[in-house]
């Protein structure tokens, strides 16, 4: 507490560190740190580990907590959270702020502004020579526990998005089986897409197994997609989507899919295929709602090319 970093009950900070087959059951409460973690608080090659204890913030500072890692741009594979994880801004049931998860599950209750069961925000910055993997991948994860979110919520991610940056981003084969909840978006695998250049993301095979219910923008697979701004480009696909559960909103925006497009700025080139895409639950909300699109929004001096928008064999 008092200003610290980086904590970790394993480390609080990693550099090229290889973690394998820890398994911790600890309690850690923190004031004024950045990054927190049930294993480490900063990176590290984490695999076939697990944390069963709870984490809990007890101010209001700006955190990165994750039930395995706060801050990672290594990657988490095979790893487990079945505790209790308590923040008030960017938190993950296995990393707080990172892309590359494999084979993990999240059982465990994550609360916090932004959360995710997997993942609590994915963000590329930086050029392709600036960053360690390049290629970002969320893969092969589950999250069965409840997410409980203020701001933005999914089941897989929170928040994920690109600066002007050409890093691949892609989710694949990613479920959700647990409750998701939040009053503002809400999304059984990503709360909300920011993109603000082309970055190529991806979004394949992922599936929504649960119900979902909000007070706004609720989704089966991506609530928000905001485009690309000022003069930039943005390439987003999402394919073998599928969304099960019955998605509900108190509010005005709701579908299987993708609940809420807005492309804004000038000369915009953004491009949204949705292939192979399909939704077998109720849609409801008290306006816009969609089987698979739910509202779309170009905004002012937008333009747009002739493919931005296309519904293959969806």
């Amino acid at each position: 507490s008092g200003g610290v970093t980086e904590v970790g009950t394993i480390a609080g900070h990693t550099y090229e560190a290889i973690i394998d087959n820890c398994n911790v059951d600890s309690v850690i409460e923190l004031y004024s740190a950045n990054n927190v973690g049930g294993v480490t608080g900063n990176g590290g090659t984490i695999s076939n580990s697990s944390y069963k204890g709870t984490i809990s913030q007890l101010d209001d500072s700006f955190v990165h907590i994750g039930g395995i890692s706060g801050t990672n741009n290594d990657v988490i594979s095979k790893c487990e959270f079945s505790g209790t994880l308590n923040g008030k801004s960017y938190t993950g049931g296995i990393v707080g702020y990172g892309a590359n998860v494999k084979d993990s599950v999240n059982k465990g209750a994550v609360n916090g502004e932004t959360a995710g069961g997997i993942s609590g925000r994915v963000y590329a910055a930086g050029t392709d020579a600036e960053i360690k993997n390049p290629q970002y991948s969320i893969e092969n994860n589950v999250n069965e526990g409840k997410v409980t979110a203020t701001a933005l919520a999914g089941g897989i991610i929170g928040w994920m998005g690109n600066d002007e940056s050409d890093i691949a981003i892609s989710v694949i084969n990613c479920e959700n089986k647990g409750q998701v909840i939040c009053d503002e978006a809400v999304a059984g695998i990503i709360g909300k897409l920011s993109v603000e250049r082309s970055g190529n993301i991806k979004i394949e095979n992922c599936v929504n197994n649960t119900d979902i219910s909000g007070k706004c923008k609720t989704s089966g697979i991506i609530c928000d997609v905001t485009g690309a701004v000022l003069h930039q480009e943005g390439n987003v696909t999402v394919s073998g989507c599928k969304n099960t559960g019955n998605i509900v909103s108190e509010g005005q925006y709701s579908a299987g899919v993708v609940t809420y497009l807005t492309i804004i700025g000038d000369e915009v080139d953004f491009a949204l295929t949705l292939d192979n895409c399909s939704n077998t639950g109720a849609v409801a909300s008290t306006q816009y709602a969609g089987g698979i699109l739910g509202f779309s929004n170009i905004g002012f001096n937008a333009e747009i090319s002739a493919e931005s928008m296309d519904f293959s064999d969806t």
